[in-house]
């Protein structure tokens, strides 16, 4: 067992003064508490769930892309969404639903009990699903096709409920879950086949808590271990490969959020004794600061290190708030914002450093940008990445929101630029884009307002920028081109060329 240090002393007033203030871009109002966290899928789609009954999906500019209205009770299940935009997610009428890109039902299956965690996929046909009831299920994405279930309900009673979103391995052949009577399991994905078992084996001190529930996802590290807190008040390490305990250490309560790991080491996670502690990967603390009594509230991690959190800090005097916070990482606030309400939802950060977070009052809300996810960090949020499936890689890998963080509209599969030509385009096995005029190019974005891209029709490379339009700048000879709008590679495009006064056109 590892020890922290003695709280750090309160912050003067001069340096309180210093902490900035947030403004919310927009609000998005939904009917009833938004306790699920928003995922952002690869086409720009902020997915979350109500306990109103719905599961939405906002665009970038607050606007409802689509609304589910399927299932028949709360969403307090955090979405996952895969590479083409399908999303997956549970609801308390305990069902498991799989919608496709655009909001239609794929499939549902109902289990025994409630569905609260985020379902994790492994990105090759399969996703992960645990229930109240006990059960972990397994299930095929394209049809819903039930694949194993642990434990098998034939021969076994379930042990306890499954309220913690599960995580997998990087190679995607090992599932990580806790569970309400404190057992945290290792399987097989292939069949549900036990790898390991850790059992939470007594319940600590001072603050004499009775549960040993695991109630949040794990994080991991890029040597496979695994990080997961207790209701017991405990930060567990254990290792990945057998089960086995690395260390643990104690906040003063209760711990039911998930930690995020930062790019140098640092295990960041929140407890409701209201202090949000960094401990380093071998068990030792590296900071703790107050941020308020965090219930599931799961913190991430930008690009500059920053550390994202939302903390309780009403009080009988002064009525219900919750404060987010921004500090850098070393704990120290940097910029906030008091929300009139209760906060279960963990933050998330877009490609463009836009914030977006849920509260109790039934809305999500939208910061401006700032710094997008940590590219490096080992596990900067939630379920591993922005799209909350479970897998820490994928944030690394990027998509086309990662290329062109700017897309505003989105309509039939095609997203929208408010420059780059006519500005529609769509993934085609990226770093190819299909361009609505220009047909397919092969790009080499310069994030977030410009790209460089070869079009195989012209035989070169060209640069467009967001103040650029329809004029582009030719590699090889070099020359600024004007596209004329209107012509487009269906037929044949126009181009008028500086550098010899002439028109170019050019067949498909």
């Amino acid at each position: 067992m590892k020890h922290k240090l003695l709280p750090l002393l309160l912050l003067p007033p001069l340096l309180l003064s210093a902490v900035e203030t947030l403004s919310p871009e927009w609000d998005f109002m939904t009917g009833d508490v938004v306790f699920s966290s928003p995922a952002i899928g690869p086409m720009g789609g902020v997915l979350f769930g109500s306990r109103d009954g719905n599961l939405y999906c906002v665009n970038p500019d607050g606007t409802a892309r689509w609304i589910f209205k399927g299932a028949n009770d709360w969403i307090d299940s955090s979405p996952a969404v895969d590479a083409d935009g399908g999303v997956y997610f549970g609801s308390w009428d305990n069902s498991v639903y799989a919608l496709n890109a655009d909001g239609t039902k794929r499939w549902s299956y109902a289990t025994g009990s409630a569905i609260l965690g985020s379902p994790a996929l492994d990105g090759k046909g399969s996703v992960y699903v645990g229930s109240m009831d006990g059960l972990m299920y397994s299930f095929s994405t394209t049809d819903g096709t039930l694949q194993w279930v642990y434990p098998d309900p034939e021969t076994t009673l379930p042990e306890g409920g499954i309220a913690a979103g599960a995580v997998l391995a990087t190679d995607g052949e090992t599932l990580f879950f806790g569970n309400d009577s404190g057992t945290f399991h290792a399987l097989a994905t292939a069949d549900g086949r036990p790898r390991w078992s850790f059992e939470v084996a007594e319940v600590h001190p001072p603050d004499s808590q009775t549960s040993t529930a695991f109630e949040h996802a794990a994080a991991l590290d890029a040597a496979g271990n695994v990080y997961a807190g207790c209701a017991n008040g405990y930060l567990y390490a254990l290792d990945g490969e057998d089960g086995s305990l690395r260390w643990s250490f104690p906040a003063t309560e209760a711990i039911y959020a998930a930690p995020a790991l930062s790019a140098g080491g640092t295990v960041v996670f929140p407890s409701k004794d209201g202090y949000l502690y960094g401990v380093d990967l071998e068990g030792f603390q590296a900071f703790e600061t107050y941020v308020g009594d965090v219930f599931y509230c799961s913190p991430a991690i930008d690009r500059e290190g920053n550390i994202l959190i939302a903390g309780y800090s009403g009080s009988a005097q002064t009525g219900v708030s919750t404060t987010l916070s921004i500090l850098d990482k070393e704990g120290t606030p940097l910029r906030e914002y008091v929300f009139d309400s209760y906060n279960d939802s963990s933050p998330n950060i877009a490609p463009d450093g836009s914030l977006y977070i849920g509260t109790h009052d039934g809305n999500l809300y939208k910061f401006p940008g700032g710094a997008t996810l940590h590219p490096s960090a080992e596990w900067p949020r939630l379920s591993g990445s922005r799209y909350q499936d479970g897998r820490g890689e994928r944030h690394r890998r990027g998509d086309l929101l990662d290329s062109f963080p700017l897309l505003d509209f989105f309509q039939d599969g095609w997203a929208r630029l408010s420059w780059f030509g006519s500005g529609w385009i769509k993934p085609a096995g990226l770093p190819w884009v299909q361009h609505l005029d220009h047909g397919y190019l092969y790009t080499l974005p310069v994030p977030p307002r410009a790209t460089w891209f070869y079009d195989p029709s012209l035989g070169n490379y060209l640069y467009n920028a967001a103040d650029l339009g329809d004029y582009f700048y030719r590699a090889s000879p070099a020359s600024w081109l004007f596209h004329l709008p209107g012509t487009t590679v269906a037929s044949e495009r126009w181009f008028y060329e500086f550098s010899t006064a002439d028109w170019l056109t050019v067949s498909p």
